[in-house]
């Protein structure tokens, strides 16, 4: 059986061995404090992790001066150490959780596509994630089985068979919203879209799923990029907008369909 010291500890030791007359320093209490907050930050328990670290904290305390920096940082780990605790706990309750939204979506937007057969259960497993940094599962519907994640962006869930980043998305609406200026809007001029209308076409112009395997867009773009994502098109027009793009090059192409 194996134990390990806790970091805070470590910190505290290290400091008693660094300043070699049993004082802890302002500097020693800033580091204790740091490694305390950090371990809960990552701790499976963190409420355990916090009775350890406050242990440590009043040890540490027994060895300042009654006024000082370094007693006021020690004891200003209390408030840290709760707010901590309270993050982490939020954490390990979102993680492997996926919202029920995201399963329905995701078997929505896949029937709909002709990727599965809309009466097949649907089932997710492996979900790994949170509701910050996004998800990542596996799907099963019959016979058809992915790997599909979910990031929240701009309000809304997007969904894709790859992993993307906020950066990622924020690249391709870039992108879209360039060849929106060139390519679309004399079209909604043409038609008598007034100079807001166009605006709030272009605000609202922002990916909303990337195309699964088995799905095929209109001009076919997923048989030459790697991601061909779908986008919001509030103009007021039926037309379907697309963008194909390689995140890593930048390379890409659009289109409007209806």
């Amino acid at each position: 059986m194996t134990t390990t010291t806790s970091p805070s500890r470590v910190a505290l030791a290290r400091a008693l061995t660094n300043d070699r007359n049993g004082v802890v320093s302002a500097k020693d209490a800033k580091n204790i404090v740091s490694e305390s907050v950090a371990e809960i930050k990552s701790a499976k328990d963190p409420k355990r992790a916090f009775e350890r670290s406050q242990q440590t904290i009043n040890a540490a305390l027994a060895l300042v001066s009654s006024t000082g920096t370094a007693q006021k940082t020690l004891k200003e780990f209390k408030t840290a150490g709760k707010n901590a605790v309270s993050v982490r706990l939020g954490e390990l309750a979102g993680a492997g959780a996926l919202p029920a939204d995201v399963k329905a979506e995701l078997k929505q937007l896949l029937a709909e596509a002709d990727v599965i057969d809309h009466r097949a259960a649907f089932r997710t497993d492996a979900v790994k994630g949170d509701a910050h940094k996004g998800f990542s599962f596996e799907f099963t519907a019959g016979s058809v089985t992915g790997k599909a994640y979910a990031l929240r962006h701009n309000n809304a869930w997007f969904l894709s068979p790859v992993p993307v980043t906020k950066k990622n998305l924020d690249d391709a609406t870039t992108a879209m919203r360039a060849w929106f200026e060139t390519d679309f809007v004399p079209d909604m001029q043409q038609w008598g879209a007034s100079a807001q209308e166009i605006k709030d076409a272009r605000d609202a112009l922002v990916p909303r799923y990337a195309y699964f395997p088995g799905a095929t867009d209109p001009y076919d773009l997923v048989s030459s990029y790697s991601v061909v994502l779908a986008f919001e098109n509030q103009s007021g027009s039926d037309h379907g907008l697309f963008l194909g793009i390689e995140f890593a090059t930048g390379d890409h192409e659009a289109y409007a369909f209806n």
